[in-house]
């Protein structure tokens, strides 16, 4: 993309699955928004560590109806 400003949106349940670490890919990216399911479970704790580590925001949703809003929060 020859765009100034490139951002990821991440929708993920948290869960790990099969294969290489995301952290790399995760930190490669400029900007990574991570939206999971709201529940405060493990898998929800470990989306938040990703965009922790990564140097992304995070946000929880309820549901499809709340993804605008939690992206509009996290959008600087």
């Amino acid at each position: 993309s020859r765009a100034t400003r490139r951002i990821v949106l991440l929708l993920s349940d948290g869960r790990s699955t099969a294969g290489d670490d995301p952290v790399p890919a995760a930190r490669a990216v400029d900007e990574l928004l991570v939206l999971a399911p709201v529940g405060g479970d493990e898998s929800g704790d470990q989306a938040r560590s990703l965009a922790r580590v990564a140097g992304g925001r995070f946000a929880e949703v309820a549901g499809p109806s709340g993804i605008p809003a939690a992206v509009a929060s996290l959008w600087l």
